[in-house]
């Protein structure tokens, strides 16, 4: 299952990365509905996003961290969009700044200053950031701009659990735009519980097929995330409404 770690999976994101609202009483990374397609599909993922805490656990759930495999950690500042990346093994640490591509790098704990240097990791830890990310929180990524979704019906997971299935397809946006999931959505509570991922939109079989398991409701903000990828996992997923600077400047900052 090494391929699963090397996928770039195309998200939209735009939520994440758009401007914030003029309006000075919006959240800063508050989700932005605007996905397109038919109504009960519609209807489901919307239901998935309550079953997962809502917009405003969302919101309140400033700082996420997980370990993306067991190869690297990532903390999220979903407000100051900006992401830490640490390689598991001690070889890379990288902050970004999520909407201009700048930020920081050190290999092996040596801070690298080299405009092109710089130039190429922090595009690759753009690329990670959405790839890892959309791993952890797809399920509150459902109704983003550029998406349509469609109901395909009803059908049975791999482990036997009956659900109803939606696909989702990108309109021209993300790094991949051409791919395509199908995604089981549990009848009660109403939760992802497998999704299937399509390199492209044409494709009729999947590049895999992988099971969401271990949901759990996070204090303090009560959003729901879920660890289980089949038989790999989102590790050590932690929820902070608060972190100190240092986790974003200082590389020997990892305990988070």
């Amino acid at each position: 299952m090494r391929f699963l770690v090397q996928i770039v999976i195309a998200s939209l994101l735009v939520g994440m990365v758009a401007c914030q609202s003029t309006n000075n009483h919006a959240k800063p990374d508050a989700l932005i509905f605007g996905a397109t397609g038919d109504t009960t599909a519609l209807n489901l993922a919307a239901e998935v996003l309550q079953t997962n805490g809502g917009q405003e656990a969302w919101s309140q759930s400033r700082y996420l961290a997980w370990t993306f495999f067991g190869r690297r950690r990532l903390v999220w500042d979903k407000w100051a969009q900006r992401v830490r990346i640490h390689y598991q093994d001690g070889s890379m640490d990288m902050v970004l700044n999520i909407p201009d591509t700048t930020g920081r790098v050190w290999k092996g704990g040596i801070e690298l200053t080299a405009p092109d240097s710089l130039d190429k990791y922090l595009s690759q830890a753009y690329r990670i950031w959405i790839n890892d990310s959309y791993w952890l929180v797809m399920p509150f990524k459902l109704r983003d701009p550029g998406v349509t979704l469609n109901y395909l019906g009803h059908d049975t997971t791999q482990s036997g659990e009956q659900a109803e299935v939606i696909q989702l397809q990108f309109a021209g946006v993300g790094v991949t735009p051409d791919n395509k999931y199908h995604i089981w959505i549990g009848h009660q509570p109403k939760e992802v519980l497998q999704w299937a991922y399509y390199r492209s939109s044409q494709d009729t079989l999947p590049g895999f097929t992988l099971s969401w398991t271990n949901y759990q409701r996070f204090d303090p903000t009560g959003i729901v995330l879920s660890s289980g990828r089949g038989e790999r996992e989102m590790g050590d997923i932690r929820v902070y409404t608060e972190l100190p600077e240092d986790v974003f400047n200082s590389v020997t900052a990892t305990d988070w």
